[in-house]
C-alpha cells in the first residue's frame, strides 16, 4: 500500500486492522506504548467506542480525558492523544485532520503518541482528489492539517532529528 509505505519513511508507524480485530489492536498498541492517560474528542464518531471499551473491560484501557476549550492545561498531563482523520493522501503520504471544536489542532501537537484511525476507504490518490471530492471550497474549518509523521527538525548539518517541537510518535491505526 503506497500511503503506509510513504508514512514509514517518515518515522510513521501503521499498523493494519479490521473493525473485527479493533479492540485487541487497540489494546496491544496501548499497551506496548506504556499509554495510561489518553485524550479523545467527546462529539467525534471514536468517542463513544472509546467509552464503550471503557465500559466492557476497564483494565485493558487507560484513563480517558475529554479535550475540552478551558482545559488545555489538560494536554501536558496525558500520555497520548487519539483522532480520527478525513482521510490520508498515498501519493504523498500525509494525513488529513479537519480540526473542530471537540478535536482541536492542539491535540496533534503536544502530546508525545499521537494516535491517528485512518479508514483505507477515505485515501485519495493525490491531494487534489481529496479536496474535490470531498468538497472542501464548501465546509472547510479554520484549521487543516496534513500530518505526514511524527515532529522533525534538521540542523544546519543537515542531520534529521524527529519528536522535536511536537508529537515524538504517530501510530496510524488503519481499518481496512
Amino acid at each position: 500500500m503506497q500511503l503506509k509505505s510513504m508514512m514509514e519513511v517518515v518515522n510513521t508507524e501503521v499498523r493494519l486492522f479490521t473493525e473485527k480485530n479493533w479492540e485487541s489492536t487497540r489494546r496491544n498498541v496501548l499497551q506496548e506504548k506504556g499509554i495510561s492517560k489518553l485524550l479523545y474528542g467527546s462529539k467525534t464518531t471514536l468517542a463513544e467506542k472509546l467509552r464503550n471499551m471503557c465500559q466492557l473491560a476497564p483494565d485493558t484501557m487507560p484513563e480517558l480525558f475529554i479535550i475540552k476549550k478551558e482545559s488545555k492545561d489538560l494536554l501536558l498531563r496525558v500520555d497520548a492523544s487519539i483522532t480520527t482523520t478525513r482521510g490520508g493522501i498515498a501519493e504523498t503520504g500525509p494525513l488529513i485532520l479537519w480540526t473542530t471544536p471537540d478535536q482541536p489542532r492542539l491535540m496533534s501537537l503536544i502530546q508525545t503518541i499521537q494516535l491517528a484511525i485512518l479508514y483505507a476507504g477515505n485515501i485519495y490518490n493525490t491531494f487534489w482528489k481529496a479536496v474535490n471530492t470531498d468538497k472542501w471550497n464548501s465546509s472547510m474549518p479554520t484549521n487543516t492539517l496534513l500530518i505526514s509523521g511524527p515532529s522533525k527538525t534538521a540542523d544546519i548539518e543537515q542531520t534529521l532529528v524527529y519528536g522535536v517541537y511536537s508529537s515524538k510518535e504517530l501510530v496510524v491505526l488503519l481499518i481496512k
